[in-house]
């Protein structure tokens, strides 16, 4: 998909899905900026239902989206609701036959219109929004080698969240947002664009 297709539809995305979250941005290579996209990813902190909750209607198209109530987070709750109403379906089995993910943490879907895939990645408790969203961001090169190197710094990537050695113990590091993960990591700040080599 080129990059000004994908952003078309990661617009309309955010639009759906941000009345159902505190925060959410688009990640993966279209925050990288690369011509020519395979998948849209979205991280999102999503908000929670609470028993008997309503969420508000939404539409995306122009396709009215119902919302019937059920205990999970506003976020996983809305995509089953394009799933209902034919906006969105699961992705398709892996070459394996093993079913695509679709769970609170991370959901593996397709647009029906496009066949485009969008991955949503839910920043659940212990994750945080800094560690998930530089993941998620890439490339996967990119990450691999970030995640490796936390090692030499006595730190490492679990879970969604970042972690320092302190003795024995491992103890999480507040990283609200990505440039304290940098931070954190002694690492000057990177642009996404360039995050494409390690």
């Amino acid at each position: 998909m080129r990059l000004e297709d994908a952003d078309r539809l990661a617009k309309d995305l955010l639009v759906l899905f941000r009345p159902d979250t505190h925060r959410i941005e688009v990640a993966g290579s279209v925050r990288r900026r690369k011509p020519e996209v395979g998948d849209i990813e979205l991280v999102a902190i999503p908000k929670w239902l609470k028993k008997g909750h309503q969420p508000a209607q939404a539409t995306l198209g122009g396709t009215e989206v119902e919302t019937p109530m059920e205990e999970e987070h506003e976020v996983m709750h809305q995509v089953r609701a394009c799933i209902r109403n034919g906006i969105l379906r699961h992705a398709p089995p892996d070459t394996r036959g093993r079913k695509a993910p679709f769970g609170d943490r991370y959901m593996k879907v397709e647009d029906v219109a496009t066949g485009t895939q969008i991955d949503v990645f839910c920043v659940v408790p212990p994750a945080s929004w800094g560690m998930v969203f530089l993941i998620r961001t890439g490339s996967a090169d990119y990450t691999r080698e970030f995640v490796t190197r936390l090692h030499d710094k006595g730190m490492r990537s679990k879970d969604g969240h970042l972690e320092r050695q302190v003795g024995e113990e491992w103890k999480t590091v507040d990283t609200p947002e990505e440039r304290d993960v940098f931070r954190e990591a002694g690492r000057p700040w990177v642009p996404p664009e360039r995050r494409s080599e390690p």
